[in-house]
């Protein structure tokens, strides 16, 4: 017999057994308690009915009952049969009413212990310790997780240091998360306290041992990677410091046997010492460079500066290339340019790189260079445009790594100014960047944060052209 036709039958046989009692307790309680007896006979078999078989199982014992105390018992009749039959329905709406409503308490009590099971099943299986606290802060709750997380002797899983710490939580009734340290497991807990609306708090315990021990092997990891970069730069620094010397010997010494032995060498000797020459000057000007690179993170991030002028800057700079400029016919224009509170050596060197770039890679035309600066977001960027060759898309992020050089021995330069650029611009929290096509020009754009801009006061924004 399948299971909903079994129930069904059970119904029927719970609500013919209750309509039996029922009338056996009313036969019974007529000589005591007369009229009353038939509504305390059947009512409490009806709800029992209901509560144990549904609300058919209560209908049907309403209904057998009225037959019963018919058959056995008589029911007064009537003056007419309108009124008979609007008794019967008032007795059997009474009943249905009586069993729906039986039904449902005992149907809600049902999906109440199930919700309660599933909920406390879940919670059970739940990694993360779980625990509860009345107003009394005493215990309510305690899951499987927060047992093995926080459990001490005598059976108390919340030790004093972590009471205190939950105390304000409970006070001021306000979510709390703070990290502790069980000292008996030697373990961290990450642990969040959100205030009931019953006065108790609702404690969430994550064990964060391994993240805490992952966060400290990098923090070492971080201190001998510091430690290596910094005898590393320091070693760079010192020799490119000590090569100095012996290339300036290397090129005054030659120098004098061009003076004094040139004849005596001919022209092949000259040659091949001019040569060494030429080698010596490049070298040269390569630990000139590094020197630089070493030097950029001499001054910490958190120095205070002086105001720098940018247009200060731009006005000496104009001066320095000038022979240049006159030569390829070129210009350099640029518009107000706010002040930055930065190394001024820096952003000389950070401009004289970048407009020297431009200079180096012109092209037939006569070159022009414009500087501008706008503000956006929490930045400012500068933008640096020329109408030279261009940079290609595919080489536009190699160009900033270390003795990277797109064009060989053709043009001179160490492969460090972009490098050098890169490093002065993130050593303050920026970026640098550069955009255009090959044959187009190019356009070199980096950032500065805003705390360390101060931004000119708005006047006239009329370009100067220098030539």
């Amino acid at each position: 017999m399948t299971s909903p036709v079994r129930r069904h039958f059970q119904s029927l046989g719970l609500g013919l057994v209750a309509a039996l009692c029922g009338g056996i307790l009313r036969l019974a309680l007529i000589p005591v308690l007369g009229p009353v007896a038939p509504g305390l006979a059947f009512v409490p078999f009806v709800i029992a009915a209901a509560w144990f078989g549904g609300t058919g199982a209560g209908l049907v014992a309403i209904i057998s009952g009225y037959a019963l105390a018919r058959a056995f018992f008589g029911v007064p009749a009537l003056d007419s049969i309108w009124a008979e039959g609007l008794r019967e329905f008032l007795f059997l709406a009474v009943g249905w009413t009586i069993s729906w409503l039986t039904d449902s308490l005992r149907q809600a009590r049902v999906r109440g212990e199930q919700d309660r099971r599933r909920a406390a099943t879940i919670l059970a299986s739940v990694t993360d310790g779980l625990i509860g606290l009345d107003a009394e802060f005493r215990l309510t709750y305690l899951n499987p997780a927060a047992e093995s997380l926080v459990f001490r002797s005598c059976g108390d899983p919340l030790g004093e240091p972590l009471q205190s710490k939950l105390r304000p939580a409970m006070q001021q009734r306000a979510k709390l998360s703070f990290e502790y340290r069980d000292q008996k497991s030697n373990r961290w807990l990450e642990v969040h306290a959100y205030p009931d609306e019953l006065g108790g708090l609702s404690v969430l315990l994550r064990d964060i041992s391994e993240r805490k021990q992952t966060e400290q092997s990098m923090a070492e990891t971080n201190r001998a990677l510091e430690r290596s970069n910094s005898e590393l730069q320091q070693f760079a620094y010192v020799a490119a410091h000590d090569l100095r010397e012996p290339l300036r010997n290397l090129m005054s010494y030659s120098e004098l046997i061009t003076q004094r032995y040139g004849a005596v060498l001919g022209p092949d000797g000259r040659d091949l010492l001019s040569f060494a020459v030429g080698g010596a000057r490049r070298m040269q000007a390569l630990v000139d460079d590094l020197l630089t690179y070493c030097q950029v993170v001499a001054h910490g991030q958190d120095d205070r500066y002086p105001d720098v002028d940018c247009d200060a800057v731009l006005s000496f700079l104009l001066g320095s290339f000038s022979p240049l400029l006159a030569q390829c016919g070129g210009q350099i224009s640029w518009s107000q340019l706010p002040r930055l509170h930065v190394s001024e050596s820096q952003v000389m060197q950070l401009f004289q790189n970048l407009i020297g770039n431009a200079l180096k890679y012109r092209s037939d035309q006569p070159l022009r260079v414009n500087i501008s600066a706008v503000h956006q977001g929490e930045d400012w960027v500068f933008s640096i445009q020329d109408n030279g060759i261009g940079i290609a898309p595919r080489h536009q992020e190699e160009i900033f790594g270390l003795f990277r050089r797109l064009h060989g021995q053709n043009i001179p330069g160490t492969g460090l100014g972009l490098a050098i650029c890169k490093r002065i611009v993130e050593h303050y929290g920026g970026r640098i960047w550069v955009t255009g096509q090959e044959g187009q020009g190019a356009a070199f754009h980096f950032t500065i944060p805003e705390s360390r801009v101060e931004a000119t006061s708005p006047v006239a924004q009329a370009a100067a052209h220098f030539r």
